[in-house]
């Protein structure tokens, strides 16, 4: 090979790597604004799911173990995304509430 196609080479491979490189920095740039976006949404089901279930069971006098555990799991799922607050004072006064054990169907 020539020294002149040597460097036409060298300038195309240069230009190919120059554009995949971009086009793979789009595809990452994309790619984090989705997971932000599920992110976002995520946190916003969450809260309304734990919050719907906190003022259902608000005004109730006693809770059922199942209700417990179902508040247990959201407040958990709630809680490790970083949302608090508001939602820590509910889950508090609602799970100071005495618990009713819930009684086996189809026992004699």
């Amino acid at each position: 090979m020539t020294g002149a196609t040597v460097v036409i080479l060298n300038s195309i491979l240069a230009a190919c790597g120059s554009a995949l490189f971009a086009g793979l920095c789009v595809w990452i740039k994309r790619i984090y604004a989705q997971s932000k976006a599920y992110d976002f949404a995520l946190k916003a089901l969450a809260h309304d799911a734990f919050f719907r279930y906190c003022r259902y069971l608000l005004p109730s006098d006693e809770l059922a173990e199942d209700e417990v555990e179902n508040l247990n799991f959201l407040y958990k799922a709630y809680h490790s995304l970083g949302l608090n607050g508001t939602g820590d004072k509910f889950y508090n006064q609602i799970i100071a509430k005495p618990v009713k054990v819930n009684e086996q169907k189809g026992s004699n």
